[in-house]
């Protein structure tokens, strides 16, 4: 790296004005440049205002007060002032954004940004601690007193509501779990999101009625077991599939969640289920069909490492960079978060 005792730095000549060939300043802010230039534009020559321009080279002055150099005064004049100009936009740019206020994205409070957002740097702490606690509560209830595990036995009834030309129809049905989604298990699985009305007219921080319900759909969260694609079969039962899940070996249960303490919004249960692709929780196959008495009707010994309880927290607060706490206010989010934490 070059010093600024260089002496290759040192022989260099002073820069100049391509315009006056001034040494105090460059063409970009010639303070000459605009004056001509607009005496130029109504057709003047500016000769009185070029006579008093003081400058050390005062023959580049005279130069430009010949008539048969008043073209070359033109182009140049026009060149240097295409170089002002863009500096003085630079410089209104910068004031312009001097004076931006910042919003942030999340509480739309002025002065500052998501990334020091005092709300939402609390309600992600929160959340970690909200999602612990449900995880202690679910693994207390349904690991450790209902059975539930990787290997147990469950059984369900498979219901077909009435149709135009059909009766409805229940069949009973049981089978081994063979996987459940430990890892995605979170607090938003208690959320009832479908006790939200969300009109037409609705618009919350710029999201309107679709916006809402795509919301709602990110929220949603689901236990869910992976049990044999054989165990309809085995049952006689038949439904509607999707093309690409034809050849599926196996399917998602929901397990439906009851809290016996009252949240905000009630005891949540979630009677019927339909059945869904393990892998992402979608809806498997047409029709109204669902499920419902899920339950586990044999128990297998099921131990989980320490840190699950405090898994996927992070995954979740994304929620806190995708929305604004008022689109999370309207799900009872921020609520239902506090109210785990203090559980």
């Amino acid at each position: 790296m070059r010093g600024l005792s260089s002496t290759k730095l040192n022989r260099r000549s002073s820069s100049t004005c391509s315009f006056c060939r001034s040494e105090e300043h460059q063409a970009n802010t010639c303070p000459h440049v605009p004056v001509i230039w607009k005496s130029l534009q109504n057709g003047i020559i500016p000769l009185e205002y070029m006579m008093n321009v003081k400058t050390t080279n005062r023959w580049m002055i005279q130069y430009y007060q010949s008539g048969s150099n008043w073209g070359e005064l033109y182009k140049s004049c026009e060149k240097s002032y295409a170089k002002w100009l863009k500096k003085q936009e630079s410089k209104t740019k910068k004031k312009r954004n001097v004076r931006v206020t910042k919003t942030c994205g999340y509480c739309k409070e002025t002065g500052h940004t998501r990334s020091k957002c005092s709300h939402l740097d609390s309600h992600k702490k929160t959340l970690v601690k909200a999602n612990r606690n449900f995880r202690k509560w679910f693994y207390e209830e349904y690991v450790v007193k209902q059975g539930l595990s990787t290997g147990c036995i469950i059984g369900f009834d498979y219901v077909t509501p009435e149709g135009y030309n059909s009766l409805k129809k229940t069949t009973h049905a049981q089978t081994i779990v063979t996987d459940i989604n430990w890892d995605s298990i979170n607090l938003f699985t208690m959320l009832d999101l479908d006790s939200t009305s969300i009109p037409w007219t609705s618009e919350i921080d710029g999201k309107k009625s679709e916006g809402l319900q795509s919301i709602r759909e990110f929220m949603r969260s689901k236990v869910v077991m992976k049990v044999p694609s054989q165990s309809l079969k085995s049952a006689n039962i038949s439904y509607y599939r999707h093309r690409d899940s034809q050849n599926l070996s196996s399917f998602g249960i929901e397990l439906p969640l009851e809290s016996k303490s009252k949240s905000h919004r009630g005891t949540h249960y979630r009677q019927h289920n339909v059945l869904v692709d393990f892998e992402t929780t979608s809806k498997l196959g047409y029709g109204d069909a669902y499920t419902e008495n899920v339950r586990i009707i044999q128990r297998a010994p099921q131990v989980l490492e320490d840190n699950w309880l405090n898994g996927y927290s992070d995954q979740m607060s994304v929620i806190f960079k995708k929305f604004t706490m008022k689109q999370l206010d309207f799900f009872g989010v921020i609520e239902h978060i506090t109210s785990w934490a203090n559980k």
